[in-house]
Protein backbone atom coordinates (compact mmCIF):
# COMPACT_ATOMS: atom_id res chain seq x y z
CA UNK A 1 0.00 0.00 0.00
CA UNK A 2 1.90 3.59 -0.93
CA UNK A 3 1.73 6.03 1.52
CA UNK A 4 2.89 9.77 2.44
CA UNK A 5 6.26 9.65 4.92
CA UNK A 6 7.65 12.38 6.37
CA UNK A 7 11.62 12.14 6.44
CA UNK A 8 14.63 13.51 8.28
CA UNK A 9 18.28 12.82 6.53
CA UNK A 10 20.57 11.30 8.97
CA UNK A 11 24.08 10.57 7.28
CA UNK A 12 22.40 11.21 3.83
CA UNK A 13 19.72 8.66 4.00
CA UNK A 14 16.15 9.73 4.53
CA UNK A 15 14.89 7.90 7.54
CA UNK A 16 11.14 7.87 8.12
CA UNK A 17 9.73 10.16 10.93
CA UNK A 18 5.91 9.96 10.61
CA UNK A 19 4.03 8.46 8.04
CA UNK A 20 -0.02 8.58 7.26
CA UNK A 21 -2.12 5.57 7.48
CA UNK A 22 -5.72 5.57 7.29
CA UNK A 23 -5.75 9.67 7.29
CA UNK A 24 -3.93 9.86 10.71
CA UNK A 25 -0.79 10.57 11.32
CA UNK A 26 1.71 8.14 13.07
CA UNK A 27 4.55 9.27 14.61
CA UNK A 28 8.08 6.90 14.60
CA UNK A 29 9.42 6.71 17.83
CA UNK A 30 12.15 4.51 16.46
CA UNK A 31 13.50 3.06 13.39
CA UNK A 32 14.39 -0.99 15.29
CA UNK A 33 15.87 -2.38 12.06
CA UNK A 34 16.66 -1.06 8.40
CA UNK A 35 18.24 -3.10 5.17
CA UNK A 36 18.62 -3.04 1.92
CA UNK A 37 17.57 -5.08 -1.14
CA UNK A 38 17.75 -4.46 -4.79
CA UNK A 39 16.35 -0.87 -5.55
CA UNK A 40 14.68 -0.59 -2.10
CA UNK A 41 15.79 0.11 1.22
CA UNK A 42 13.56 -0.82 4.36
CA UNK A 43 13.11 0.48 7.83
CA UNK A 44 11.49 -1.87 10.40
CA UNK A 45 10.04 0.89 12.75
CA UNK A 46 7.81 1.71 16.21
CA UNK A 47 5.48 3.67 16.98
CA UNK A 48 4.57 5.49 20.01
CA UNK A 49 1.69 3.21 20.87
CA UNK A 50 4.44 0.03 20.59
CA UNK A 51 2.64 -0.89 17.03
CA UNK A 52 5.61 -2.25 14.76
CA UNK A 53 5.20 -1.41 10.97
CA UNK A 54 7.48 -2.33 7.66
CA UNK A 55 8.10 0.95 5.44
CA UNK A 56 9.63 0.24 2.23
CA UNK A 57 11.26 3.42 0.26
CA UNK A 58 11.71 2.36 -3.94
CA UNK A 59 15.34 4.19 -4.47
CA UNK A 60 13.90 4.65 -8.01
CA UNK A 61 10.98 6.58 -8.27
CA UNK A 62 10.97 7.87 -4.54
CA UNK A 63 7.74 6.30 -3.38
CA UNK A 64 7.09 4.79 0.01
CA UNK A 65 4.70 1.99 0.41
CA UNK A 66 3.51 0.04 3.70
CA UNK A 67 5.51 -3.47 3.52
CA UNK A 68 4.04 -4.65 6.53
CA UNK A 69 2.30 -4.41 10.27
CA UNK A 70 2.59 -6.21 13.66
CA UNK A 71 2.29 -5.76 16.88
CA UNK A 72 0.08 -4.47 19.33
CA UNK A 73 -0.95 -1.39 20.57
CA UNK A 74 0.23 0.06 24.32
CA UNK A 75 -3.76 -0.07 25.39
CA UNK A 76 -5.99 -2.33 23.55
CA UNK A 77 -10.05 -1.36 23.09
CA UNK A 78 -11.69 -3.20 25.97
CA UNK A 79 -14.21 -5.65 25.12
CA UNK A 80 -17.76 -5.54 27.15
CA UNK A 81 -17.60 -8.47 29.48
CA UNK A 82 -19.60 -11.63 28.14
CA UNK A 83 -22.81 -11.93 29.93
CA UNK A 84 -23.28 -14.79 32.13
Amino acid sequence: MKISVLTVLESGIARPRSFRLGGQPVGVAAVLEKWESPGHRHFRVRDLDGRQFVLRHCLESGCWELDCVYGRAANPPRHAPAAA
